[in-house]
């Protein structure tokens, strides 16, 4: 068997569970042929499979050596400094995925959300207007869009986008809880309780819900939506949200 040949096998062993036997045959294509740049790669999405970023990283590293054009070693080289806490390394790595592959929306994703980590939020907002633009129903893209949008005060765009994204996806909670933080910033409480409202529903447990919702509750007439907002409040704490528990003892309350 020629190294083609084992390269295919170990795809068939990964497809089968059988990792050992997958880097077994992997190992064995880079044998024969040690300019096998697809294996190196292959062999470098088992090991990220495994949690062995460092391999991992050394075989995407020796497929694009091999093959400075090779755009899913780039893509997942960025996943596995991703993972490994390297948000640099991984912007430099998906940057580069998109120079050679423009139109892969889920690399422009994942460099939306890496982005934001990083608080570039211009940068975000570019990436997953990109991401849209080739995916139109992206949820995900439109609800975090929204976030960007949100962190550089655009309120006008966030609620638009969240909008949307629960036009495409109306079951995720935390796309109604940044709506309801938008709203909460344009002084539109019963809207933003509504929103926190739903979150909940869908997600019962979701403190920071709980806690905004308290938030809403406490700044409002009369007195009993105050103590509303004191039981949520007590709600959020007992899930475990720092801040709603820092809240409850600064102002005299148990939880």
């Amino acid at each position: 068997m020629d190294a083609a040949g084992y390269n295919t096998l170990g795809v068939t062993y990964k497809d089968q569970d059988n990792l050992t036997k997958a880097i077994e045959s992997y190992e064995k294509a880079i044998e024969l042929d040690p300019d096998y740049a697809q294996a190196y790669n292959n062999l470098g999405d088992i090991y990220f499979d495994q949690g062995n970023l460092t391999k991992a990283i050394e075989n995407y590293e020796k497929a694009i050596e091999l093959k400075p054009d090779y755009a899913d070693a780039y893509n997942n080289l960025g996943y596995a400094y991703r993972d490994q806490g390297n948000l640099n390394k991984a912007i430099q790595m998906w940057e580069k995925t998109i120079e050679l592959n423009p139109d892969d929306a889920r690399v422009h994703y994942n460099l939306g959300l890496a982005y934001g980590k990083k608080k570039l939020y211009l940068n975000a907002v570019k990436c997953f207007e990109r991401t849209i633009e080739l995916n139109p129903d992206d949820s995900d893209a439109y609800s975090n869009l929204g976030l960007a949008y949100y962190k550089i005060n655009d309120f006008t765009k966030a609620i638009e986008c969240y909008k949307k994204s629960i036009e495409l996806n109306p079951d995720n909670p935390r796309t109604y809880y940044g709506l309801g933080n938008s709203y909460i910033i344009r002084r539109h409480y019963p809207k933003a309780i509504e929103c926190f409202d739903k979150a909940i529903e869908i997600n019962p447990d979701y403190a920071k819900a709980y806690n905004n919702l308290g938030f809403i509750y406490c700044i409002q007439s009369p007195w009993q939506n105050h103590a509303k907002g004191i039981e949520c409040y007590k709600k959020a704490a007992r899930l475990g949200y720092k801040g709603a528990q820092i809240w409850l003892e600064k102002n005299g309350y148990d939880w």
